[in-house]
């Protein structure tokens, strides 16, 4: 992993590579190169550049060891933690009246839970009333006597059927029906006008033969 620190746009552990390699190959021979009141000729020079590269290359170095440890560790972990386990269960059934000498043996034993006094059970119960109370918590006796109180009011519409029209001229007015099938169809009612009546119209006392009911025979 290279340096966050950069010189003309480069890290500089990559630049400081970069002009060891450019030194070696490219410097002219015979040539000197003043820094800070120093000379360097072209081994001097690549030399003073590998030692300011040191501390880099090592870095990089012992990143790469690190790397590959943790890698060797992963693979070697799931016997490691078999192994482990399982010398850590002999002890126990070994020395498990013991629990002083399981612990100077290294193996972890489970804590007793200490049962709390009365005292104490009385403070968690108002501790967690009072913590319920706060946030407004509720249990499911609570919610059920939440219910919606006083009259509700309904409005309910319903629609008149339409009138039936009479004709004028006296005769019998159509009424739409629907049968099941959900066709309309017409069914005539009765005429409305002035009906003559056709029943047998009794005789006077004593009387035979046929009457006159308005002009005509019966």
């Amino acid at each position: 992993m290279a340096s966050n620190s950069r010189v003309r746009g480069v890290t500089v552990d990559q630049l400081l590579g970069a002009l060891i390699d450019g030194v070696n190959e490219a410097f002219p021979s015979g040539s000197s190169l003043a820094i800070d009141g120093v000379t360097y000729d072209m081994a001097g020079l690549e030399q003073k550049l590998q030692e300011v590269f040191l501390p880099y290359k090592t870095a990089d170095e012992l990143r790469t060891q690190y790397r590959n440890a943790v890698k060797a560790r992963e693979a070697a972990d799931p016997d490691a933690q078999d192994f482990v386990e399982k010398v850590a269960n002999g002890l126990q059934y070994l020395f498990g009246s013991d629990p002083n000498l399981l612990a100077k043996l290294g193996v972890p034993t489970p804590k007793t839970k200490r049962k709390l006094t009365a005292q104490e059970k009385v403070e968690r119960a108002a501790k967690a009333k009072a913590t319920r109370a706060m946030r407004g918590t509720k249990g499911s006796r609570q919610l059920a006597d939440v219910k919606a109180k006083g009259d509700v009011s309904v409005s309910v519409t319903v629609a008149s059927p339409p009138a039936t029209a009479i004709p004028s001229n006296g005769a019998a007015p159509v009424v739409p029906s629907t049968g099941s099938s959900g066709t309309g169809s017409t069914t005539a009612l009765p005429s409305v006008g002035t009906a003559t009546s056709t029943a047998p119209v009794a005789a006077p006392n004593g009387a035979t033969g046929p009457q006159e009911v308005n002009g005509a025979a019966h």
